[in-house]
C-alpha cells in the first residue's frame, strides 16, 4: 500500500519509536489510521501504586496533510478477571459498560497534561514540514508516557486501587455482631427445599438452627478466648472463620442424618445451603466476591476467543490473563459472614454479661 508522503513520514516516526512489530496502518483517503500496540503496560500513580495491563491498542487518525483528527482512541484484547469486573481499560478511559464495549474504540481523558497542547497544535494546518514532524515526535513520546501514568491530580475515571482492591468484594478482616435476620443472601424461597415454607416459618427455623449450632459450638471447645477489659475472640479472623465453618459442616451433617421425615430433611438441607457462602482465599484472608463480580467473570470467560481487532493482518481475540500467574486462589464454602459475626457477638455478649472476669475463662472453658 502506497501512502501519501506526509503520512508515510509520520508512520515512519511511529515505527522508529515503537518498532515496526508494534505499529500498523490503514489508509482510506483522506484519512490514515495508525494503530499502536503495547503488549504490557505498567500504569503507575503519584502514590507509587501500580497495575499491569495487557494488549492495549491505540488508534490515531491523521489526514493526508499531517493533521491529527480528534483525540486518540483505545481498546484492549486481554483482561484479568478483576480488571474486567471493574470495567477497567485504563485509569483515564471510561468503564466498560457491557461485553459489547470490548470491541469499541473508547475515548480518553487527557486532563491538563502537555499532550493536550501538542494535539491542539497538530489539529491545525502546519506548513513547515520540519516543525510538523517534530511535533509528531513529541506526540509519540507523550502518548507513550501517557499510557503509563495514572494522574490522581487529573481525576481518573477509575483509580487503579479500585481494581487491585475491588470495592464490591468483601475481604473478611474483622468480625462484628450483625443480627441474622438482617439479610444474609438471596431470598430464601429460591433455595432448594425452602420454597414451600412461609417467611415466618423460615425465620423461625433459621433462628432455631443458629441457636442449636451455637450450643454445639460452645460445648465443643473449638473457640478460644482472650481477656482485655472484657472477653474477646482469641483467634485470628481467618482461624475463627475456618474453625466455625468446619464445625458447622460437622454439626449439620450429624443433624441431617438424624432426621427421619423427608420434608424436614429437605428443609434443613435448604437451610444449611442458604447459610453457606462461597469465598476465595487470597493473601491470608477469605474474600467474598460480589454477585456482580462473579457474573462479570463468567461473562469474560464465556467470550474468550471473541475477535477484537485485526492488527498487521492477524485477528486478535479476547484473552484472559491471570491476576497472579503463580497463585490460583482456593475456593472454600464457609458459614455466612453475617452469621459468623452474629455468633461471635452473641457468644462474647453472653460471656461478658454472665461471667466474672476473675474466673479467668480461657479457650472456651466455663
Amino acid at each position: 500500500m502506497e501512502l501519501p508522503e506526509k503520512i508515510s513520514k509520520i508512520y515512519d516516526l511511529f515505527k522508529n519509536y515503537y518498532t515496526e512489530e508494534r505499529v500498523d496502518i490503514t489508509f482510506v483517503d483522506p484519512y490514515a489510521y495508525i494503530i499502536v500496540h503495547w503488549p504490557l503496560v505498567t500504569v503507575k500513580n503519584e502514590n507509587d501504586d501500580s497495575i499491569e495491563i495487557y494488549d492495549l491498542f491505540c488508534k490515531i487518525c491523521v489526514r493526508t496533510e499531517g493533521r491529527i483528527v480528534n483525540r486518540p482512541l483505545f481498546l484492549r484484547s486481554t483482561y484479568t478477571e478483576n480488571q474486567f469486573a471493574a470495567g477497567y481499560i485504563h485509569s483515564h478511559i471510561r468503564r466498560l459498560g457491557s461485553i459489547s464495549d470490548i470491541v469499541s474504540w473508547a475515548g480518553c481523558c487527557l486532563g491538563r497534561g502537555p499532550i493536550l497542547g501538542t494535539i491542539g497544535e497538530l489539529e491545525g494546518l502546519i506548513q513547515d514540514e520540519e516543525r510538523l514532524l517534530n511535533l509528531w515526535v513529541l506526540f509519540i513520546w507523550e502518548l507513550d508516557k501517557y499510557v503509563h501514568v495514572e494522574s490522581l491530580d487529573g481525576g481518573p475515571y477509575i483509580r487503579l486501587t479500585e481494581v487491585l482492591n475491588p470495592r464490591f468484594n468483601t475481604t473478611i478482616k474483622s468480625i462484628s455482631g450483625i443480627p441474622p435476620s438482617g439479610g444474609l443472601g438471596m431470598p430464601y424461597k429460591y433455595t432448594e427445599g425452602l420454597h414451600n415454607i412461609t417467611c415466618e416459618e423460615f425465620y423461625s427455623k433459621l433462628n432455631k438452627c443458629i441457636k442449636n449450632f451455637m450450643k454445639y459450638l460452645l460445648h465443643s471447645n473449638i473457640l478460644k478466648f482472650s481477656y482485655n477489659q472484657g472477653y474477646i475472640i482469641g483467634m485470628s479472623v481467618t482461624e475463627y472463620v475456618y474453625a466455625v465453618s468446619n464445625a458447622f459442616i460437622t454439626w449439620s451433617n450429624n443433624v441431617y442424618k438424624a432426621f427421619t421425615d423427608k420434608k424436614d430433611k429437605a428443609v434443613f438441607k435448604g437451610l444449611t445451603k442458604w447459610l453457606s457462602q462461597e469465598v476465595k482465599f487470597k493473601e491470608g484472608y477469605f474474600v467474598i466476591e460480589s454477585d456482580g463480580t462473579s457474573r462479570a467473570v463468567r461473562t469474560l470467560h464465556d467470550n474468550i476467543g471473541k475477535e477484537i481487532i485485526t492488527f498487521k493482518g492477524n485477528k486478535i481475540k479476547l484473552r484472559v490473563q491471570d491476576d497472579n500467574k503463580d497463585i490460583v486462589p482456593k475456593v472454600y464454602n464457609i458459614l455466612n459472614y453475617k452469621v459468623l459475626s452474629y455468633i461471635a457477638y452473641s457468644v462474647l455478649n453472653y460471656l461478658n454479661i454472665n461471667y466474672n472476669p476473675i474466673k479467668n475463662i480461657t479457650n472456651g472453658n466455663k
